[in-house]
């Protein structure tokens, strides 16, 4: 594949939608790459005869797959294989993106190796409701536990930062670790995005104007909703839902220990003791305050403060006793997270 001279950026747009929900957020994508002289990498596992027709014709800089990609995480490294470039913009395929007339294009040469990233203006939308929200956050914290606080406090409730110029060394490798997860759910963006951040800061790029449709996301009823369908789909039971953030935990547990994290041992350590307070404590924090969705877990949520107490193999009785109230949910649980822990210190050359 031949990268266009000076391009350091490949766009990458897995799709799986139909060709009627997806057609104008593609073509958008096309725009955009052709006005930034960006590559841009389509890969589309939808099997849609009408779709793959209707793309047959692109331009010189738009590459257009049909992988045998039956996952979604599948098709996202079917797009990273692809892409050559030193930074990649992921974008949904049912989402817009679009330069900025007027404002100077991001200088990508010139980003700091204490940079993991670039965001570009992103405004979160409704259909029917126009612009909800508008981000334009940076992340500056100097530790990685700073910076996990840090976006934290500023996500507002969504967590589009995961569509945002990335390194693609860093971001391909958290996505080939999520092979072999114990339970693909919808929602691992999360754990994808604060252990980004645990890597780098996050630059901003006024020149990009990112539109994401926050769809079903858009209420609680239909955040909870939504949780519960993906939940469902990996196999969880209803009373899954209460525990969200004790699964998001699990996984940036398991994706701060890959060897690449690029963190001395104590910042590794103060940045698993960051995600247990960001979401262990959420978990303990809903409890208390809506303790009908944790009866009968009464056990496991003192399981789980006992552990929080425990100052020798801190860190270790943690991520123990949360897999193990994770198999309270899904027998077998528990050595899948395990198995999952040490498949990933192998794949990323760490040895206990």
């Amino acid at each position: 594949m031949n990268v266009r001279p000076q391009s350091l950026v490949t766009v990458i747009v897995p799709s799986n939608r139909p060709l009627a929900l997806c057609k104008g957020p593609i073509e958008s994508a096309i725009r955009f790459s052709a006005a930034k002289n960006y590559r841009l990498v389509i890969s589309d596992n939808s099997g849609e005869g009408a779709k793959l027709a209707y793309f047959s014709d692109l331009p010189e800089h738009v590459t257009y797959m049909t992988p045998l990609a039956p996952t979604a995480i599948e098709n996202v490294l079917a797009c990273l294989d692809e892409a050559e470039t030193e930074f990649v913009l992921p974008i949904g395929d049912d989402d817009y993106v679009e330069a900025l007339p007027g404002e100077p294009d991001f200088d990508f040469a010139s980003l700091g190796e204490d940079f993991i990233g670039v965001r570009p203006l992103t405004q979160v939308f409704a259909v029917g409701e126009g612009v909800l929200r508008t981000h334009s956050f940076t992340i500056d914290g100097q530790t990685a536990a700073d910076r996990m606080y840090e976006y934290r406090q500023k996500v507002a409730g969504d967590n589009t930062l995961y569509y945002s110029y990335l390194r693609r060394d860093d971001f391909q490798e958290l996505i080939h670790l999520l092979i072999g997860h114990p339970i693909v759910t919808g929602d691992m963006d999360w754990a994808v995005v604060y252990s980004l951040v645990c890597n780098g800061k996050v630059a901003f790029d006024g020149s990009t104007c990112f539109r994401y449709d926050v769809g079903r996301w858009r209420w609680t009823e239909g955040i909870e909703a939504s949780i519960r369908s993906i939940y469902e789909k990996a196999g969880l039971p209803p009373e899954a839902v209460a525990f969200e953030h004790l699964f998001r935990f699990l996984d940036c547990y398991v994706l701060a220990f890959r060897r690449t994290l690029r963190l001395s041992e104590l910042d590794r350590i103060k940045s698993l003791y960051a995600a247990v307070v960001i979401f262990l404590g959420r978990t303990l924090h809903k409890s208390e305050n809506q303790p009908q969705q944790y009866v009968g877990f009464e056990r496991e949520l003192g399981m789980i403060r006992a552990a929080l107490k425990e100052p020798d193999d801190y860190l270790i009785n943690v991520f123990d006793v949360a897999a193990r109230v994770a198999d309270r949910l899904k027998p077998g649980l528990y050595e899948q997270y395990v198995h999952w822990f040490a498949a990933v210190q192998d794949r990323s050359g760490k040895a206990e």
